[in-house]
C-alpha cells in the first residue's frame, strides 16, 4: 500500500507542477529592397456591375435608318454636336415629290389667272355670263 501511495504522491507532484512553458520563437526571414517611385496601373479583377451616372435618352424628330454615329458610346459630347445621320434619300424623294407639286400647282394658277384675263372681256361684252364668270375666279 505504501507502494501505491507513493505512486499517486508521485504522479499528483508532477500533474501539478503547472509551470507555464513559453512557446518557441518564432522567426521569419525578411527581404529587403530599395524603393522607387513610379506610376502603375491598378487592375481589379472581380465581379459585378456598373450603373452609370446619368442617362439621356435621344429622341429623332423624324423616322428613318440610321447611316453613321458620330460619338462612341461612353463618351462626352457637347451642345450642337452631330451625334446620328440618318439616311437621306427618303427625305431627298419626299423633297422631289413636294417639288413637283407645287410646280403643278404654279402651272394650274398660272392657266387660272390666263382663263380669267381672256374671259374679263367676254363678260363685258356680255358673251358668257357673270355666274360662269364667277366660277371661273
Amino acid at each position: 500500500m505504501k507502494k501505491y501511495l507513493l505512486f499517486i504522491f508521485l504522479i499528483l507532484t508532477f500533474a501539478c507542477n503547472n509551470k507555464k512553458q513559453t512557446p518557441p520563437e518564432r522567426i521569419f526571414p525578411v527581404k529587403v529592397a530599395k524603393a522607387i517611385a513610379k506610376d502603375s496601373i491598378i487592375y481589379i479583377d472581380t465581379i459585378g456591375h456598373i450603373e452609370q451616372l446619368a442617362s439621356i435618352e435621344v429622341k429623332s424628330r423624324v423616322e428613318g435608318e440610321m447611316i453613321k454615329i458620330f460619338f462612341k458610346e461612353g463618351e462626352e459630347v457637347k451642345k450642337d454636336q452631330l451625334l446620328f445621320q440618318l439616311d437621306p434619300r427618303p427625305f431627298k424623294n419626299q423633297l422631289h415629290l413636294y417639288e413637283a407639286t407645287l410646280e403643278e400647282n404654279l402651272a394650274n394658277l398660272s392657266l387660272a389667272e390666263e382663263k380669267v384675263k381672256r374671259n374679263e372681256a367676254l363678260v363685258k361684252m356680255k358673251y358668257i355670263s357673270d355666274m360662269d364668270f364667277d366660277s371661273l375666279v
